[in-house]
């Protein structure tokens, strides 16, 4: 025998609609608001001067690199501030740790 209640089922519905709402609504609106800010913004350019607007599109993807690269430099950097950091800490500890008597000049 199938007992269905109509409270739970209201309840599950209700719960199903938010969250499809929450993974479509808002990820489809500011999709659709980006894209229209894009078209709108190149038709103005386009409008005001043409030539200027094919300037920096042919631009804009060199500045793509140019960000990606800094990213790639900085991380590498990162990585030899580390080991360095790591062998400075050693020589540190070995001679704090050391009974002898050490002078800075």
């Amino acid at each position: 025998m199938l007992i269905s209640y109509s409270g739970a089922l209201g309840a599950r519905l209700s719960v199903d609609a938010l969250n499809v709402r929450r993974l479509v609504g808002d990820n489809l609106a500011l999709a659709v608001q980006v894209i229209s800010t894009l078209i709108a913004g190149f038709v103005i350019a386009f409008v005001a001067d043409w030539k200027l607007t094919l300037i920096i599109l042919c631009v804009m993807p060199l500045s793509g690199v140019q960000g990606y690269a800094q990213v790639k430099f900085l991380k590498g950097f990162s990585e030899d501030a580390k080991v360095i950091y790591q062998l400075l800490k050693l020589r540190f500890m070995h001679i704090f740790s050391s009974n002898q008597a050490y002078t800075i000049l």
